[in-house]
């Protein structure tokens, strides 16, 4: 919302939050709006997808940019056909693209980002194609599990971590 600076951008942005107002319940009623409307305002594809694919980290941990960077080239939402370093530089300017929108939060003194819990949730919620497919990410990241996850559809779920 930082970078909206015309009356009309505002107004416009009232609408949509209030639209989306409907669609959530409880306390998420104020946050998960702004947020998805944040969401539904990055500039690109891959700038959507890799605040996704962030939130298949553990919460609250320490991503470091260059590992994540080179995930999301191994993942193919970053293309990394005209070379590795053009591929890495497109990498940082889609993190900074998400630190510029306060969906992940650089942690000073490393070469690391955060993605606060609330943003994690909303992306998981996004991820799930807006809590309808609940089962389609299966995130237990860092938990150490000892056995598989009770999951009703399997063939449902795209991804796992």
């Amino acid at each position: 919302m930082s970078c909206k600076r015309r009356v009309e951008e505002w107004r416009h942005a009232i609408n949509v939050l209030t639209s989306y107002a409907t669609e959530f319940s409880g306390m998420e009623d104020k946050i998960l709006p702004l947020l998805k409307y944040s969401y539904d305002n990055l500039k690109g594809e891959d700038v959507k997808s890799c605040l996704l694919y962030c939130a298949l980290f553990p919460e609250d941990d320490l991503i470091s940019k260059k590992n994540l960077i080179d995930y999301l080239i191994g993942e193919g939402i970053i293309d990394g056909s005209e070379g590795i370093e053009r591929a890495r530089y497109k990498g940082y300017e889609i993190i900074g693209d998400l630190v510029r929108a306060s969906l992940l939060m650089e942690e000073d003194g490393t070469e690391c980002v955060r993605m606060h819990d609330v943003v994690r949730e909303m992306a998981l919620w996004i991820a799930s194609e807006l809590g309808r497919e609940k089962e389609a990410f299966i995130v237990h990241a860092g938990v150490g599990l000892s056995e598989i996850p009770k999951v009703k559809n399997w063939n449902s779920v795209r991804r796992c971590h």
